[in-house]
């Protein structure tokens, strides 16, 4: 039995719905077949032909059902087709003149040899209808063959593939018993040394001793400066002082002759910074004011203010005139340096041989005295020092919830009751003194307090106190706190407010 695995053609001539000779351009092997004209089209119609004659397809069945197991015909897939259409016959659905059920599998029986089958060598096969060869499959594709069970994984294979359940119970014997699992993880970090912004792998994990990157510390001068670049035309040894990045550096020799704009004047100055620093620090001019930043991005970058070298023409700010750039004590602002938090981000502070994280790697402080202090869940602010003689006290308003006040000091006593019972509210916070005293004979003071609830007394009497002599106690008080005051004999109650 012969059977062509897959022919196209093409029609020879347009094709009406009701022909039952088509002419194409080349016939088939089979001298009987199925076709299929324009496959995947809405025009999609299959045929059956009974016959060949020379290039002519003769006594066709036209516009077969897709799902009756018997060839009939259907009006409605008839079709008309045009010259040109591609005409193919292929084994996918049809052997020789049988029609398969495309719906239900059929076993084909016996040896069968293919003429004209095409079939890949042993490496991947470029056409969609080509046999592949069992060598490729085999080079290839995981079989379940290949599918190893063996949780020992004793085999040590480049070629077998673990189960899910092979290498879970694996995974699961192998770590039996280990009391601290992250322990391989911290030795080995424990090993790994850095200097200070050095960045070490492991594992994909980095680690550092301080941040990465740093915005720089800069100076910004005063708006005092001279502006107009006429006024720095003849300047020749034009010179400041300044600490940069912790070095004190005297900057002298600037020349600003010629200069045509303030940005100009601003870029004489950088070069000459950098002629001494061999740094990459900027100066810049913002519209009536310089700006010099330091070019060190780690977190040594600092700068100061402008002060006099004391030789050449000082144009710090601190001696009066022009030209100046105002960046003197009391006329510059130094911003510092600001850390990076984007670049050091999903990486983790490594501790250094005192045991501790760097102080770098912690709230940096702007000054003596700084205190860091939370401002919500997980965030926190820095609190300047406040100024001599304040103390810090609980305050919801501000961001950190902390502020600096100057302390209360105690007012002036007056009293509220003297030798009568009474009752009142308290009109700020301060101290509430009870008092009584013992004139002699076998009288006996008493003075009492109730605050929130609770009796609070005094007593004298022949064997507590000398003659005239008052027993008292204090209580602090609050703004609004009311009391009830009572007794016998000699008594009272004074108050002392905080101021």
């Amino acid at each position: 039995m012969k059977v062509q695995t897959r022919f196209e053609t093409t029609l020879n001539g347009e094709l009406t719905d009701v022909l039952t000779t088509i002419t194409v351009d080349a016939v088939p092997v089979n001298t009987i077949g199925y076709l299929t004209i324009g496959r995947g089209t809405a025009n999609e119609e299959d045929i059956k032909y009974l016959n060949i004659s020379g290039l002519q397809l003769v006594s066709c069945l036209r516009g077969l059902s897709k799902t009756a197991l018997t060839d009939t015909e259907v009006l409605a897939n008839k079709k008309a087709h045009s010259d040109g259409e591609t005409v193919e016959s292929t084994i996918v659905h049809y052997i020789v003149n049988e029609k398969t059920d495309r719906s239900e599998d059929e076993i084909i029986t016996g040896q069968w040899s293919f003429d004209d089958a095409r079939s890949s060598d042993d490496s991947a096969p470029t056409e969609d209808e080509a046999f592949t060869n069992k060598k490729y499959v085999d080079d290839n594709f995981f079989l379940k063959a290949d599918i190893d069970t063996d949780d020992t994984l004793s085999a040590n294979s480049d070629t077998k593939v673990p189960s899910q359940k092979a290498i879970k119970k694996f995974v699961e014997d192998e770590v039996a018993g280990v009391a601290d699992f992250p322990q391989p993880l911290a030795t080995a970090i424990s090993d790994v040394t850095a200097t200070a912004s050095e960045v070490n792998q492991l594992s994909g994990v980095s680690f550092i001793t301080d941040h990465t990157i740093y915005t720089p510390a800069y100076l910004t001068t005063g708006t005092s400066a001279t502006s107009n670049y006429l006024l720095w035309g003849a300047l020749t040894d034009g010179s400041f002082r300044c600490t940069i990045d912790g070095t004190l550096r005297n900057i002298t020799g600037i020349n600003t002759v010629d200069t045509v704009s303030m940005a100009d004047v601003a870029s004489r100055i950088q070069t000459a910074i950098r002629a001494v620093t061999g740094g990459l620090e900027t100066c810049v001019w913002s519209t009536n004011k310089f700006i010099i930043t330091s070019g060190n991005t780690t977190s040594s970058s600092a700068i100061t203010v402008l002060s006099a070298v004391g030789s050449g023409t000082d144009i710090s700010g601190a001696t009066a005139g022009d030209p100046n750039m105002d960046g003197d004590t009391g006329n510059g602002v130094v911003t510092n340096k600001v850390i990076n938090a984007s670049a050091d981000s999903g990486k983790i502070g490594k501790l250094n041989a005192e045991g501790n994280y760097s102080r770098n790697l912690l709230q940096d402080f702007d000054a003596k005295g700084d205190l860091y202090v939370g401002s919500g869940n997980g965030t926190g602010t820095l609190l300047g020092v406040g100024t001599n003689g304040k103390v810090l006290t609980a305050d919801s308003v501000e961001a950190g919830g902390l502020k600096w006040v100057a302390p209360k000091t105690m007012g002036n006593e007056s009293a509220l009751h003297t030798n009568a019972d009474g009752s009142g509210t308290f009109a700020s916070d301060g101290f509430a003194i009870i008092y009584t005293y013992w004139t002699g004979g076998t009288t006996t003071g008493v003075a009492t307090i109730t605050l929130n609830g609770a009796n609070y007394s005094a007593q004298a009497g022949s064997m507590q106190s000398a003659d005239g002599v008052r027993v008292a106690r204090c209580f602090p008080v609050k703004s609004g706190e009311s009391y009830t005051f009572t007794g016998t004999n000699y008594r009272g109650l004074l108050f002392r407010p905080l101021a």
